[in-house]
């Protein structure tokens, strides 16, 4: 993006919004993992006014280093110090490319340290999942699916009901989007789906969730959520 300054200044303009506005905010690329927590609470001071809910991002392929950041000691600080600057719900993104135990482990821990919510998963750097891959960046869309539900699955069975979960990576159909719902997710989320089918996946996904929801015999999505997990 263009930077904090622009940002912030774009976001004045137009907040509140008609929907709701989530600022995801990582550690700029030069800074050393030892003060990190220093870009975090910069962000946080300058953007939470401006956001209905902050992510905290640790997860991104694109930050040499970033993922170094996803760790038990480096969580309990940096929430510590983030919910004392706003009163803004604050969820944590984490990576797909761990251990079932390890990701279950690191959201529990975030959530005793305050997070507000979970979402689960960032892009992929398992090359393998693609054919003649460049080794850069993070893989999104189809072929993170079930990598990504497996790892969202593992967490919501420990924190479904405990904090708000949201599903990410390789949602680009009503099924899909379902199955995230029924596993436990609040809410999801799609970024690839609109580059291939463009805006109107949206109202496919909408438009679909309710046939599913009527043939399951639910009158809302609210009943929807978790129906796995119960």
């Amino acid at each position: 993006n263009d930077g904090l300054f622009r940002i912030s200044h774009r976001l004045k303009n137009i907040y509140p919004f008609s929907t709701p506005i989530g600022v995801n905010i990582g550690k700029n690329k030069i800074t050393p993992d030892d003060k990190a927590i220093k870009d975090y609470t910069t962000l946080i001071k300058a953007l939470h006014e401006y956001a209905d809910y902050m992510v905290i991002n640790i997860s991104s392929p694109n930050t040499p280093g970033l993922r170094n950041l996803q760790n038990e000691a480096f969580i309990s600080q940096l929430f510590a110090e983030a919910k004392a600057l706003t009163n803004k719900p604050i969820l944590l993104k984490i990576a797909p490319d761990m251990s079932e135990d390890q990701a279950v482990a690191l959201c529990v821990h975030a959530v005793e340290s305050g997070a507000d919510g979970i979402i689960a998963t960032n892009t992929t750097i398992d090359y393998s999942l693609v054919s003649e891959p460049e080794d850069m960046g993070g893989l999104s869309g189809e072929v993170l699916r079930e990598r990504s539900f497996y790892i969202f699955d593992a967490i919501a069975r420990e924190l479904y009901g405990k904090t708000t979960l949201i599903s990410v990576g390789g949602i680009s159909t009503p099924e899909e989007a379902y199955r995230r719902i029924r596993a436990g997710a609040s809410l999801v989320q799609i970024y690839t789906s609109l580059i291939f089918k463009g805006p109107e996946v949206v109202e496919e996904i909408n438009s679909g969730l309710i046939d599913l929801l009527t043939s399951d015999g639910f009158t809302s999505i609210t009943d929807a959520i978790g129906a796995d997990r119960r």
